[in-house]
């Protein structure tokens, strides 16, 4: 079997697959897709798009459209190989739930816990290549598009991601949100096209020409989704602002996109071809494979491929990210010049506001003082204070993970700051506050192959203290 599907068995799928095999029906929804929170979903619209007529889900007012197909499965003999168009269908498919998300690293875990509660842990496959349409309407109104480009490098994550659902998005700002699912790490990037002759001469970079696939698929078919193909912005995060940046270079791309954000991360360089070859021999080595031998990788299941990719020790310069292969990407994406296939597309470069701040305050040789409070005793009126934490620490009902703590009490800069009471003499209280404040800076360093974020945050922690106002 070419096309090992590994599923994921939590709450949600099972929750799911039960469901399913019940074959209730709730709002004229099957009761399945409640694995993935669709409790408040109703059926939706049908779209016809050039492969045939998909169906999605309303909620809250916007169209939803689950892993919609813009390629054709990955596995078999399209394995490591540029993304073909999806086989047509007729009648109706409905596209009420996720499917599949890219295959990742067996076991591999979020870096913050904060992601892994929004990570659906869905089931991944080589049949990977979707897209999720977010729409306020199936109409005419044309409206702006907005392509997301998923964060996790350019190995790991999904465009499944809850933390990705672009409803709010789209009702909010009256846009089409469209999140992307493409192939990552080994089968996004292993180089082979300097291995194998002219059959192999497009099988490298198969992550970044999927991304492109995707803004073939929107160029054609955004228009039915109520969007404006004339009209496209894409974006991402950390990973996400590496491919948003990579897009840029790659001339396959001119035309299809008109605006780009990238956020918390840029991809300036790529990897050299001959360091790519170099990692895909030593990775043929492991599988027992010569260059004449590339037609077994397309026979070998998923899991053979993944065990020689995380086997100890790891090849160094193996599909890490975009490889500088003189076609698909023919030069370093920003290094040493911005690329002129996108001169005329405006970017917007920046960081996210609390960038770094749930990896926690950088290491300091000092204790860091916490905000606290003290309470003073009195029956003749109480005082609201706010209490906050600076290093993702409880104090009372209190959690944050930002980098900037201990703001104004008007203006609190904490996320979910909680409240404590204290008493005081009077409306005005006859305590008085003592505040102190230490500052730390810190830097790190994030990178991979082709792209390093520096990011230098300061993290402000204050302890503040009552004391009997003098009479």
């Amino acid at each position: 079997m070419t096309d090992q599907r590994t599923f994921s068995w939590d709450r949600r799928t099972f929750i799911g697959a039960g469901a399913a095999a019940t074959a209730l029906a709730l709002g004229g929804v099957p009761l399945k897709i409640l694995g993935q929170d669709r409790r408040l979903a109703t059926t939706g619209g049908t779209v016809k798009t050039r492969s045939g007529s998909v169906r999605g889900l309303l909620k809250d007012g916007v169209q939803q459209f689950w892993c919609v197909p813009y390629g054709a499965p990955t596995g078999g003999a399209n394995r490591f190989m540029p993304p073909q168009k999806p086989a047509s269908w007729s009648g109706v498919k409905d596209l009420f739930e996720i499917t599949f998300g890219a295959p990742l690293a067996p076991g591999a875990e979020e870096p913050s816990p904060v992601v892994t509660a929004l990570n659906r842990k869905g089931p991944e496959s080589e049949d990977c290549l979707s897209v999720n349409v977010f729409t306020p309407g199936l109409d005419n109104r044309a409206r702006p598009v907005m392509v997301w480009m998923h964060g996790g490098g350019f190995t790991a994550g999904s465009g499944n991601y809850l933390l990705y659902d672009g409803t709010n998005l789209a009702k909010k700002e009256d846009v089409v949100v469209v999140s992307v699912n493409h192939r990552l790490n080994l089968f996004g990037f292993l180089h082979l096209a300097d291995l194998g002759g002219e059959k192999w001469a497009g099988a490298t970079n198969a992550g970044i020409q999927d991304l492109v696939a995707a803004l073939a698929w929107v160029h054609d078919n955004i228009e039915a989704f109520g969007g404006d193909p004339s009209r496209v912005t894409i974006f991402g995060q950390s990973g996400g602002g590496g491919k948003t940046t990579t897009v840029m270079a790659m001339p396959s791309a001119k035309g299809l996109f008109h605006r780009a954000i990238a956020q918390s991360g840029s991809a300036f360089r790529g990897q050299t071809a001959s360091d790519a070859t170099d990692g895909a021999e030593r990775y043929l080595a492991k599988l027992g494979l010569k260059r004449d031998q590339l037609d077994k990788l397309h026979e070998l299941d998923t899991k053979t491929l993944q065990n020689a990719y995380y086997a100890e020790p790891r090849i160094e310069r193996l599909a890490n990210g975009p490889v500088i292969d003189g076609k698909i990407l023919p030069r370093h994406q920003w290094d040493p010049t911005a690329p002129s296939y996108s001169a005329n597309v405006p970017l917007i470069a920046g960081s996210v506001e609390t960038e770094n701040g749930w990896v926690g305050p950088p290491p300091s040789s000092s204790p860091t003082p916490r905000c606290s409070s003290a309470s003073r005793s009195s029956s003749q009126a109480t005082t609201r204070l706010r209490a906050r934490s600076c290093s993702g620490s409880t104090s009372g009902r209190t959690r944050t993970y930002g980098t900037r703590c201990c703001g104004s009490p008007r203006s609190p800069t904490t996320r979910g700051a909680g409240t404590l009471r204290s008493s005081a003499a009077s409306s005005r209280s006859s305590a008085r506050p003592r505040r102190i404040c230490t500052t730390s800076t810190g830097s790190r360093r994030f990178t991979t192959t082709g792209w390093a974020l520096t990011t230098r945050s300061t993290f402000r922690s204050c302890s503040t203290t009552w004391t009997s106002a003098p009479r």
